[in-house]
């Protein structure tokens, strides 16, 4: 035994549950941060014509080099990362934890997504895929990674 007071008197369980109810709460409060969904995409245009934006949905995707002639207008990299589905709450029941995780078809959708929206900002019509990869970014999360040209068709 310690010299003072004795190390589980009333008021130092008192302290500790305090404690550990407070950092309890501070993971609540920082939680919704990482069950986020990320997509972001960057443009390096290519020449110092500037096109007028369009609409992401008239963005067309080829994995193939298409049949019309066109020109490349700058490469885009996109990335796309699923964050768990559901609430906060949600994610704190036990039978959830048991299902599938969000995958590779989550992270295409959301990497394709980010890569025509820039796309359509930088006033492309089609983006020209020119490598796609899902990369492991930690124990248990995977991202998609694309980079593709983005092209605009001459008349």
């Amino acid at each position: 035994m310690t010299r003072g007071r004795p190390m589980n008197t009333k008021g130092n369980i008192v302290r500790r549950v305090r404690g550990a109810l407070v950092l309890w709460a501070a993971g609540l409060m920082f939680s919704p941060l990482a069950l986020a969904d990320v997509s972001e995409a960057t443009f390096t245009p290519q020449g110092s014509t500037v096109y007028p934006p369009a609409s992401p949905e008239d963005v067309q995707v080829f994995v193939y080099k298409p049949d019309f002639k066109f020109r490349i207008i700058g490469v885009i990299e996109a990335r796309g990362m699923a964050g768990p589905d559901g609430s906060l709450l949600d994610s704190l029941d036990i039978t959830r934890l048991l299902s599938a995780p969000p995958g590779e078809k989550e992270d295409i959708a959301l990497a394709m997504s980010a890569l025509k929206s820039e796309a359509a900002k930088a006033g492309a019509s089609g983006v020209l895929i020119i490598q796609s990869r899902q990369v492991r970014v930690s124990d248990n999360a995977t991202e998609r990674r694309i980079t593709a040209a983005a092209i605009r068709q001459l008349e």
